[in-house]
């Protein structure tokens, strides 16, 4: 099929099907709200053209360009587009499902609440962009680079990023749901209100980061770093927090209750006001940590290190602490055990508890 022909076709309304229009030319050409069904277009050059609400359905587009495009609500569906470029593009309220996208350029673009959907980004390149309210589901990362884009409230779900790059990149409340983060590095970043839950981030680095008012419930963080990171009012409810190392940080506020932490090294961290009720933190190393005014209640501190640590106020209510390490402490200033509060916890249990 030739160029005009295409343009013909768009401008009448009508569909183009199963056309081979690889290499053709349509460089500032309006090919807005078209459809094009199972198009062989490999190599096509778009750059420019005006393709919003333009609809592609199997089609293949490896090595396409569209550069400088207005892609506005343009939907891609099962389309072959390896190798394509987007540079400078504007992609707005678009989706991509089921498509290959491995190798594919979207530098200095303009993205904004788009879709990606079970598509694959491995070896892609998202470096230097503006991603705004985009969201990532099911999709493979395997190598994809966001280093120094800004990424505003968006949302990656059930995804593996242990592998991809976000270097210098500036993050605005991110969403991570179900998300494996291992052994990436945020540190130095900004992550403030990052929304982690149910994910994995075994070794994921964030020293010096900011990270307050994040969320890693139920998240295995096993070995992770929090060294001299803010992580004021953040929730670690039930998370896995074995061995992490949260040395000279802003813990205070927080809440880990529930949370397995065994190992954890907090030494010199402010985490006052904790909430770290019915949690493991045995062996755990408090030295010179504040827990001031902290609720440490049911909780598991055996063998844990509190030497020169404040526990002014703090709430040791029926911890178990065999073997706990107090040394130059204010421990006798601790809440100890209840009686009143003991009695009433014995009494409420149920008959099938005490078997």
């Amino acid at each position: 099929m030739t160029r005009a022909e295409v343009l013909e076709k768009i401008q009448m309304g009508e569909p183009v099907r199963e056309a081979d229009i690889s290499g053709l030319d349509f460089s500032g050409q309006d090919l807005s709200e078209g459809r094009f069904f199972n198009v062989r277009a490999s190599g096509t050059l778009f750059p420019g053209a005006n393709l919003s609400k333009t609809f592609f359905a199997e089609c293949d587009l490896d090595k396409a360009v569209f550069d400088n495009g207005d892609l506005e609500r343009t939907i891609f569906y099962q389309c072959r587009m390896a190798g394509s470029s987007f540079l400078s593009a504007r992609l707005e309220q678009s989706r991509i499902a089921n498509g290959d996208l491995q190798g594919a350029r979207f530098e200095q673009s303009n993205i904004g609440r788009m879709v990606f959907f079970q598509s694959l980004l491995s070896e892609a390149s998202f470096r230097n962009i503006q991603l705004r309210k985009t969201s990532f589901i099911e999709c493979t990362f395997s190598g994809t680079r966001f280093d120094g884009s800004t990424l505003h409230k968006m949302t990656f779900t059930q995804a593996d990023l242990s592998t991809a790059s976000f270097r210098n990149a500036r993050f605005e409340n991110p969403i991570f749901i179900r998300t494996d983060l291992s052994g990436l590095d945020f540190s130095g970043q900004t992550l403030r209100m990052i929304q982690c839950t149910d994910g994995t981030l075994k070794g994921t680095r964030f020293a010096g980061s900011d990270i307050s008012f994040g969320n890693f419930s139920r998240s295995n963080l096993e070995g992770a770093v929090f060294d001299r990171a803010n992580v004021e009012s953040s929730l670690f409810m039930g998370a896995n927090l074995t061995g992490i190392s949260g040395q000279n940080a802003n813990f205070r506020m927080s809440s880990f209750q529930e949370a397995s932490a065994a190992g954890a090294r907090f030494s010199g961290s402010d985490m006052s006001l904790c909430l770290m009720t019915q949690g493991n933190f045995s062996r755990g190393d408090f030295s010179g940590t504040s827990i001031v005014f902290g609720d440490l209640s049911h909780t598991n501190i055996e063998e844990a290190l509190f030497r020169k640590a404040d526990l002014t106020r703090t709430n040791l209510h029926r911890v178990s602490d065999r073997g706990a390490n107090y040394s130059g402490s204010t421990r006798p200033l601790a809440k100890e055990t209840d009686r009143e509060r003991s009695e009433a916890e014995d009494f409420s249990r149920s008959p099938q508890d005490e078997k």
